[in-house]
């Protein structure tokens, strides 16, 4: 415990440092991405349990070249107009882009599948592209693995869900792994899902209300060779747009929706989580309270009240976090305002509010070096709607 302390604290400073911290990132990402080029380049292939992936290939590449048998659905979503000013375009993470992103599925027999997130490598130990969301394998831990443990067979049909070791979040759950279910009915009926080990009730209640939970089987290991697997890629670019994925959910979902203990049309999202905090909550509670906005804290309720909640509201608020994942659920025309940190942008849940016709607002505030803002009042009663 202390050494981790010391560690924070650590990187707390550094961050203060601004540039400094930057270029210290900068030094460290270069040098790991040098050391495992020259890994890959200097071990052979031939030793399928040591040493990192040697490279990456496409399934998409190898599928319209006939070298996979498979099925490409669509060569590209809806793209959703993103006006000027957007978050996702202040954010500067790339997220108004990324489209056209296929939707597509290939068989793989005797595949090997490696590390949390199952990643798909081909008989050459190259790891698939798709399986890292197509550009973030230098920062997919698996695609770096240097040594595995022998692997465990699967016999039969398979594909998976996991994409990252982020996948019990509630937000890459629904966004990053459930869509790749929406191609289930094109594979055989008597495939097996891979899931995350240690599932949330969450994730419970959506396996069962697909009817897929006794079909689902907690990832059993870092080293897998499936006797044929269904490779069903992430539909998106994690953060992005995606309204085949959004529409996917709401129709098997929204039926499920229970009514809240208390209706409520103005929701004001509480965190229990610190992180990312308000300074001026109490503050920011009273103001809203006075204006018919009710406090709710979404880890008391179920994932069916949750729905309910957000179909039934006109008016969405709070603090950047997964909560607003329940964005899916809400009707059209309803109005969401996000509080977000200077330097903590992220546009993913504006995103999301495009494909479910929603009105997002956000109010981006001063913060210190640990994302903490204070609202500043005035500011925010000019987002909020009538």
């Amino acid at each position: 415990m202390a050494e981790a302390s010391i560690k924070l604290k650590l990187v707390t400073h550094l961050k203060r440092m601004g540039p400094v911290y930057r270029a210290a990132k900068w030094v460290r990402f270069q040098a790991h991405q040098l050391g495992f080029a020259v890994l890959r380049r200097i071990l052979p292939a031939a030793w399928p349990r040591f040493g990192p992936a040697k490279g990456r290939f496409s399934a998409l590449v190898e599928r319209r070249a006939g070298r996979l048998a498979g099925e490409v659905v669509l060569e590209g979503q809806e793209v959703i107009p993103i006006p000027p000013g957007s978050l996702r375009l202040r954010a500067k993470l790339g997220q108004a882009g990324y489209q056209p992103w296929p939707i597509f599925w290939t068989r793989h027999d005797r595949a090997r599948l490696i590390g949390e997130s199952a990643l798909l490598l081909d008989n050459h130990k190259r790891a698939c592209s798709e399986a890292m969301f197509r550009l973030l394998h230098f920062g997919m831990p698996d695609y770096h693995t240097l040594w595995l443990p022998p692997a465990i067979q699967l016999q039969g049909n398979w594909t998976s869900v996991l994409a990252r070791s982020w996948d019990n979040s509630f937000y890459h759950w629904f966004m990053d792994c459930l869509p790749r279910l929406a191609l289930l009915d094109r594979l055989p009926p008597d495939t097996k899902i891979l899931v995350p080990a240690g599932l949330h009730s969450f994730q419970h209640d959506t396996l069962r209300w697909l009817g897929l939970e006794e079909r689902s089987v907690p990832l059993p290991g870092r080293h897998l060779v499936a006797e044929h697997f269904y490779f069903s890629p992430p539909t998106v670019m994690t953060g992005c747009a995606n309204p085949y994925g959004a529409q996917f959910l709401r129709n098997r979902f929204l039926p499920h929706a229970e009514p809240p203990p208390l209706p409520v049309e103005k929701i004001y999202i509480q965190r229990r989580d610190k992180t990312r905090g308000l300074v001026n909550e109490p503050e920011l509670l009273a103001f809203l309270e006075a204006r018919g906005w009710r406090p709710v804290d979404l880890e008391t309720l179920t994932l069916a009240q949750q729905i309910g909640l957000f179909a039934q509201a006109r008016a969405v608020c709070g603090l950047h976090g997964a909560g607003f994942t329940n964005l899916l659920w809400c009707r059209p025309g309803c109005v969401a305002v996000e509080l977000l940190a200077e330097n903590f942008l992220n546009g993913c849940y504006e995103s999301l509010a495009s494909c479910v016709a929603v009105e997002h607002r956000f109010l981006i505030q001063p913060a210190d070096d640990q994302s903490r803002i204070r609202v500043n009042l005035d500011q925010f009663a000019s987002n909020l709607p009538e």
